[in-house]
C-alpha cells in the first residue's frame, strides 16, 4: 500500500521558524486573488519550492520545484499573484483498494503564488559602479554592469568562437547585449549572493564544466568557482535574457 502524503508531512519538510523580521505584507481572502509582495523563509517541500510566511502559512511557488542553490533557509521577498487552489493530487483509492499517494482527500486548498519573482531580503545589488562577470562551463562569458548615474544596468554576452576554442570547432553562439530591468538586477544579485555563501559548492580550480563568478565593486574584486551543475539557475537566467534579445 502506497503511503498518503499528508499536510503535516509537507509542513515537516518546511520545518524551522521564520526570522522575527519575516512578515506577510498583505493578507488576502481566497476569493480575492491579486498581486502581492510577501516575505518569509524559503523552504523546499516534496511538492514544490515554498515560502514559509510570517503567519505560518505554507505558500507554494508555482512552476518552481525547488529554490536555487544556497537560497533554502534564507529570508526572501516574493512578488506574485496569490491564489488558493487545490492543485496537489488528492489521495484516492486504487482499483485494488490501496490508496495512491497524495494529500488527504479532505485537505483545504493550498496557497499558491503564480508568476512569482523572488529576491533575497538581504541580497540587493552592491553600490555602483559594479560589474558581475559569469564564465560558464564552456568558457562563454556574460558581463553585467551598472555605472554611476546610468538609467539601467547593462549586460553583454561574449561567446567562445571556433577560433578561440580548445577544440577548434566549438561555438557559443552569437554575441548579444541589452539592458536589465530592476527586477532582473535583483534576481541576478540574489543568485550571486546565494551562490557566494554556498561554500560547499565552491571548488579550488577552474576546470571544464565549472562556473566562475567575478564581482567588481567599490569595495574591491572577488571571485569564486562553482562545481558543475550548482550554478544552473544563474546560467538559466542569463540564457533567458540572451534569448529575449530581438523579441
Amino acid at each position: 500500500m502506497k503511503s498518503i502524503l499528508l499536510v503535516p508531512l509537507l509542513l515537516a519538510a518546511c520545518a524551522g521558524s521564520p526570522p522575527r523580521e519575516a512578515r506577510e505584507v498583505e493578507r488576502l481572502k481566497p476569493e480575492q486573488p491579486q498581486t502581492v509582495t510577501l516575505e518569509g523563509v524559503a523552504r523546499n517541500s516534496k511538492a514544490s519550492a515554498v515560502l514559509l510566511a510570517g503567519d505560518g502559512r505554507v505558500i507554494h511557488i508555482a512552476g518552481r520545484s525547488s529554490w536555487p542553490t544556497g537560497v533554502e533557509g534564507r529570508a526572501v521577498r516574493v512578488d506574485g499573484r496569490l491564489v488558493q487552489a487545490a492543485r496537489l493530487p488528492r489521495a484516492r483509492p486504487a482499483p485494488d483498494g490501496a490508496l495512491v499517494q497524495g494529500v488527504a482527500p479532505d485537505s483545504a486548498p493550498e496557497w499558491w503564488l503564480d508568476n512569482a519573482l523572488w529576491s533575497l531580503v538581504d541580497g540587493g545589488p552592491e553600490t555602483a559602479p559594479w560589474t558581475l562577470r559569469v564564465s560558464d562551463g564552456s568558457g562563454n562569458t556574460t558581463t553585467a554592469s551598472m555605472e554611476v548615474g546610468a538609467p539601467s544596468a547593462r549586460w553583454r554576452y561574449a561567446p567562445v568562437t571556433p577560433e578561440t576554442s580548445s577544440s577548434g570547432s566549438y561555438s557559443g553562439g552569437e554575441p548579444a547585449a541589452g539592458d536589465l530591468s530592476d527586477a532582473q538586477v535583483r534576481e541576478l544579485w540574489s543568485l550571486v549572493h546565494a551562490l557566494e555563501a554556498a561554500t560547499d559548492y565552491h571548488v579550488e580550480a577552474r576546470a571544464m564544466g565549472t562556473t566562475q563568478v567575478t564581482v567588481e565593486s567599490p569595495v574591491g574584486t572577488r571571485s569564486f568557482v562553482l562545481a558543475p551543475g550548482s550554478a544552473a539557475d544563474l546560467e538559466a537566467l542569463l540564457e533567458k535574457q540572451k534569448k529575449s534579445v530581438g523579441r
